[in-house]
């Protein structure tokens, strides 16, 4: 019988390279820090873009020597209809794809028209063969087409200047995720980024029993008056969310929408039961 690997990848692929061997958080064992990362983020849409560079305790202690690098982008609400994403699963005899499943989140790697470039963009990274001064003009040997070389750039050189975060209490979540819960005759959907144990950024919206996003309908000038309550409700949730650094927080009454259910999911991710 053919053993069947599935291809999430090396790791520090898949689930971003803020989890896995690099790993969104310091690291702490004996109360001694050994590892921290500075990364830079920009927001487009409902699509995260982050570069983060990692970093280890030189010969005297002091955090100059780097561990790696990595960019990404993630799309927290899984709305982008562009473009196929998907995870391999490969025969680990013959190396042959012979499915494929649907990612929890979509990132640059597992979507079809990015992934070959976001390999190569990872491979220079990794090699290190680049300094502050001829970033730039080393990246355009890549020739990106379907990665914005500009916001790699944009986010290289802002990582550099960042400051360490204070460490926050969410370890235990995902570094990134979307969670979906049935309400009434749709769903809702929670995706969140965590950085440094900390909540960076959350999203949350409504997807009716046709398929169709509270904010599109908003955004497309098709949605009601009492639906555009709800979602602009839901986007003063996302605020208070960061501003408290809690999922555990009142949350309003629906005026299309039973809302209950969102309450009870993010209880459940507060208490780490996603």
């Amino acid at each position: 019988m053919k053993k069947i690997l599935l291809s999430l990848l090396l790791c520090g692929f898949v689930l971003i390279g803020l989890t896995g061997c690099k790993n969104d958080k310091k690291i702490e064992e004996d109360n001694e820090v050994y590892s921290l990362e500075k990364c830079s983020y920009k927001e487009n849409d409902n699509w995260i873009y982050y570069f983060c560079t990692y970093y280890q305790k030189d010969d005297s202690g002091n955090f100059t020597k780097i561990n790696g690098r990595e960019f990404n982008g993630i799309d927290l609400l899984k709305k982008d209809t562009n473009d196929k994403f998907y995870i391999p699963v490969t025969d680990s005899q013959t190396g042959e794809i012979i499915n494929t499943m649907e990612p929890g989140i979509y990132t640059l790697l597992n979507g079809e028209k990015t992934k070959q470039e976001y390999l190569k963009l990872s491979d220079f990274l990794d090699s290190g063969s680049f300094n502050e001064e001829n970033f730039e003009s080393k990246l355009k040997e890549l020739e990106l087409k379907t990665i914005d070389e500009n916001l790699v750039v944009e986010l290289y050189k802002a990582s550099l200047n960042e400051e360490e975060v204070s460490h926050g209490k969410y370890d235990y979540l995902s570094a990134a995720s979307s969670l979906d819960i049935e309400s009434g005759n749709g769903v809702f959907r929670v995706g969140y980024m965590i950085y440094n144990g900390n909540i960076k950024f959350v999203k949350i919206d409504y997807i009716n029993k046709d398929g169709e996003f509270l904010s599109n309908l908003v955004n497309d000038n098709e949605a009601t008056k009492d639906q555009i309550e709800d979602y602009n409700n839901l986007l003063l949730l996302e605020k208070e969310i960061i501003e408290k650094q809690s999922l555990n927080i009142d949350i309003f009454d629906g005026k299309t929408v039973d809302t209950s259910k969102l309450k009870e999911l993010l209880v459940k991710m507060e208490n780490g039961n996603n």
